[in-house]
């Protein structure tokens, strides 16, 4: 038996110190995901990334992918082994440079809205 669960009960009963847990759980849960993120930018900044990786990251569908690709609008793509067939890799700086080029285009649309 866990000498603490009494302890834990008792004080969990009382609405005021439930609530306050409550909050900083919240809080530690929080600062997790903050810490979580900061440790995949940092593995993400020497990466290449699949089509499928970049797709999930940025929030996109593999459609969308392949037509901003013809648009131009895409991020720069290398091609791994086979110049034509082979894999496409996204490194971590033209996906950042995309990410850019996109705010950019988004701040046009905005100024030009106005």
């Amino acid at each position: 038996m866990d000498i603490a669960a009494p302890l834990t009960q008792a004080a969990m009963s009382d609405t005021a110190t439930r609530n306050k847990v409550l909050l900083q759980l919240r809080e530690h849960r929080k600062l997790m995901r903050r810490i979580l993120a900061r440790l995949d930018e940092q593995q993400d900044a020497d990466a290449s990334f699949t089509v499928e990786q970049f797709c999930r990251k940025e929030g996109l569908s593999r459609d969308t992918f392949y037509e901003l690709l013809k648009q131009g609008r895409g991020p720069v793509v290398m091609r791994v082994g086979d110049p034509i067939r082979g894999a496409i890799r996204i490194t971590a700086q033209a996906r950042w440079d995309w990410q850019r080029a996109r705010e950019a285009e988004a701040i046009a649309a905005q100024t030009a809205a106005k």
